[in-house]
């Protein structure tokens, strides 16, 4: 196993740097199959174990940047093939913009690999790579308001390789995935086949059932009324979209809970009394959680409002992790004069943030802590701050995101938090995939894209609180403070 490895990093270092560019690019574009559409998770740990085995820390510090850019910039752009597609709605006004996005996003995020195999380059050590690559995914959740989409620990949603995330979090799971993978091609023997014997296993082992609802839960049910985004605002099918939810509310046993997407209330909240009042009735008195936008003080606002079994609104929760360049513009006074305001604000001329994360208090049923859409992927902005969540509601307009990978990877975000949180999770999203999670991440209803209706369960048994929900991330710094004291005073005993 050594030699054939010990290979493959002479062969790579011998290349020139073009050639090695390249075929870091090719090795990081078969790590992003692992995430939807492709979806085999094996493939992205494979990806990984093949870098560890380059030791790209042994190429001079330029060097090994490049070859960390390389490998992000062809991991990324598999993994967010569809960022094309919310420019693709409206095509004249936004198409011009698609190519600049993917090459200008994957490149970006690439910089943050680019900075972590540098510092391997310059510390000469896989110990330091496995340290700053862990670092620079940290920060990639957290610069510029974040952007943790495509984590390849999050390949794993569906089998055991995320269930450490429920201790550790994402990026303590990411670390420990890289320190298996250095594992795999260092050490003594021994070692390399246990590491590669557990990532292959966690990699492909189906993960155990849930728990089952107790027999007196609460019945949740998604709607999911496949409003097209090129149509979602036009006069004749507004009629349509809002009678294919209503049906949905009204269907057969009733639900104690219904939950309609983002912007589902085809006005303002406001003027939309008579529609809240008709869904509630409709609904058979069920609790309703209903997407919709709403002025305050001149301020445009996301919103998710709970809607009563009267037509009351209850109380509302307005986004406040909004997207850049999707619902408000960072330097919005220079776009203003370019009448530039966001693709999904469009006229509104931006967004305003809410205050912060909340729980909506459901009778019969608990606390429930709202996701609006892009909020769903920031796994340290979930249970922070509010009452332990009975359930985790994420409404969405995924139409948006296409019809190929980016919305089965937007659901995988959802899983995700389930497993972190050890709460269920009940996800209505526009278009699709509408589905209700239980604690393990497992989906236990769906609806699959480009279809309406709606996905009914009892409510799923929650965990206790995770060490994860307790702790945060700390256990993540933690861990990290070992790694790099281990790689400190590793280099001081070789000295």
């Amino acid at each position: 196993m050594r030699a054939p490895l010990a290979d493959l990093s002479t062969r790579l270092a011998g290349l020139s740097g073009r050639n090695r560019a390249l075929a870091y690019g090719v090795l990081g574009a078969f790590g992003g199959l692992g995430h939807a559409p492709v979806a085999i998770p094996a493939f992205t740990v494979l990806a990984l174990v093949m870098v560890f085995a380059t030791r790209p820390w042994l190429l001079p510090r330029k060097a090994a940047a490049w070859a960390g850019w390389a490998f992000g910039a062809g991991y990324f752009a598999v993994t967010l093939h569809w960022i094309v597609e919310p420019f693709l709605v409206d095509v004249w006004r936004h198409g011009w913009m698609a190519p600049f996005a993917l090459v200008l996003m994957c490149g970006g995020l690439a910089l943050f690999w680019a900075a972590a195999f540098g510092v391997a380059g310059w510390r000469r050590s896989g110990l330091a790579l496995v340290a700053a690559w862990a670092v620079a995914e940290f920060a990639r959740a957290n610069v510029f308001t974040g952007f943790p989409w495509g984590m390849m620990v999050t390949t794993g949603v569906e089998v055991w390789l995320y269930q450490g995330a429920a201790w550790l979090g994402p990026h303590g799971l990411t670390l420990v995935l890289f320190l298996a993978a250095l594992a795999t091609v260092s050490g003594p023997q021994s070692v390399r086949w246990v590491a590669a014997g557990a990532l292959a296993g966690t990699a492909i082992a189906p993960v155990s059932p849930a728990e089952a609802p107790p027999d007196d839960a609460a019945v949740v049910r998604v709607v999911q009324p496949n409003a097209r985004q090129d149509l979602k605002w036009d006069p004749d099918m507004i009629p349509v979209f809002l009678e294919r939810k209503m049906q949905a509310s009204a269907a057969a046993p009733p639900a104690d809970l219904v939950i309609w997407p983002e912007v589902a209330l085809p006005m303002w909240l406001r003027e939309g009394g008579d529609i809240l009042s008709e869904a509630a009735a409709r609904s058979g008195g069920a609790d309703l959680l209903i997407g919709a936008q709403r002025w305050r003080n001149g301020d445009v606002l996301n919103t998710l409002a709970h809607v009563g079994p009267t037509g009351d609104v209850m109380a509302l929760y307005d986004k406040h992790h909004l997207v850049p360049f999707g619902e408000y513009m960072p330097g919005a006074w220079l776009f203003d004069r370019f009448a530039i305001f966001g693709l999904a604000a469009n006229q509104l001329a931006g967004f305003t943030p809410g205050p912060g994360a909340a729980v909506i208090d459901i009778p019969g049923l608990g606390p429930v802590q709202p996701l609006i859409c892009y909020e769903s992927i920031f796994a340290h902005e979930v249970g922070r701050g509010v009452t332990r969540p009975r359930l985790i509601a994420v409404v969405t307009n995924d139409a948006w995101f296409g019809q190929v990978g980016g919305p089965a990877q937007h659901l995988a975000q959802a899983q995700a938090r389930a497993i972190e949180q050890g709460v269920p999770v009940a996800r209505s999203a526009n278009t699709g995939i509408s589905a209700i999670i239980d604690a393990r991440g497992q989906i236990i209803a769906s609806l699959p894209l480009g279809v309406d209706g709606y996905a009914d369960a009892s409510l799923p048994a929650a965990r206790t609180a995770t060490p994860y929900a307790r702790w945060g991330d700390w256990l993540f710094l933690g861990l990290l403070t070992f790694v790099v004291l281990l790689h400190l005073l590793g280099r001081r005993v070789r000295s």
